[in-house]
């Protein structure tokens, strides 16, 4: 989990004005700044001790002050570049020219949805759903946008009476994940990969439960897919300039085809 990530998580999950909450906010704001701090500067900046910044530092899961904000000098948070998967040229167009980013967007979003149509494999969709079916407990494992496509997926299948727990913090995660048992299904949605990469404790976890696991992405070529028993990619080819249109689209279209094959049948 980033930096960034891990600070909107503790927003999420504590009480407004509460000091996690505080810390979490001036960090935020701080943005790339930090990576400059000291531990001195930052506890003056947001009217908190030293010790006080420690804990938090540590509760939010990183090893040390040092280690926080070495993660704030790599993930430069303000590289909208990297947030965006789109390079500086064609974001420059939002500011300059508008119209043409939006034609370029167009394009893009038309290429990639186009190249999902022809190639869904409607099978691999069947499979994914009947294993859905199947399961008595079924987890979804996953951050950042994911966490909007397993919500879409959890709410079309609560109406046909499956249920999908979706751990909503990274703790609550390894606490489910040490707890899957044999005949639960683990999903785990990573749109590019990068859940995966940044969560191998949690990915490890899961990988040697004794439960069915499954990986839902549009990126084919993750590297860490051999850990799961199934892979459903919903694209050939990864298409990170349109972010996670096509993992929504493939997700509405996996609930709409579990109600019709599956859902009367309950």
């Amino acid at each position: 989990m980033t930096l960034q990530e891990s600070m909107l998580q503790v927003l999420q999950t504590n009480t407004i004005n509460s000091t996690p909450w505080m810390l979490a906010d001036c960090i935020l704001r701080l943005g790339p700044r930090l990576a400059k701090m000291s531990i001195t500067e930052l506890a003056h900046q947001c009217n908190v001790s030293e010790p006080t910044v420690s804990r938090f530092v540590v509760a939010a899961g990183f090893r040390n002050y040092t280690d926080m904000r070495d993660s704030a000098k790599k993930e430069r948070l303000a590289l909208k570049s990297s947030g965006f998967h789109i390079s500086e040229t064609k974001l420059n167009l939002i500011k300059n020219e508008p119209k043409e980013y939006l034609r370029f967007f167009g394009r893009e979003l038309d290429r990639t949805m186009s190249e999902f149509i022809a190639n869904a494999d409607i099978a691999l969709f069947d499979q994914l759903a009947q294993a859905i079916h199947r399961a008595p407990r079924v987890f979804i494992f996953c951050f950042s946008t994911s966490r909007l496509i397993a919500n879409v997926i959890q709410t079309d299948l609560a109406r046909y009476g499956k249920v999908l727990y979706v751990p909503s913090t990274s703790d609550e995660q390894v606490v489910e994940a040490k707890q899957l048992r044999h005949g639960d299904l683990a999903i785990v949605i990573s749109t590019y990969g990068y859940f995966i990469s940044k969560s191998s404790a949690t990915i490890d976890l899961i990988a040697n439960s004794p439960a069915d696991t499954a990986l839902f992405t549009q990126n084919p070529g993750i590297p860490e897919a051999y850990l799961f028993k199934s892979v459903y990619p919903v694209t050939k080819t990864n298409n990170p300039i349109t972010g996670s249109y096509i993992m929504l689209l493939a997700a509405e279209f996996l609930g709409r085809r579990y109600a019709e094959t599956i859902g009367d049948m309950r």
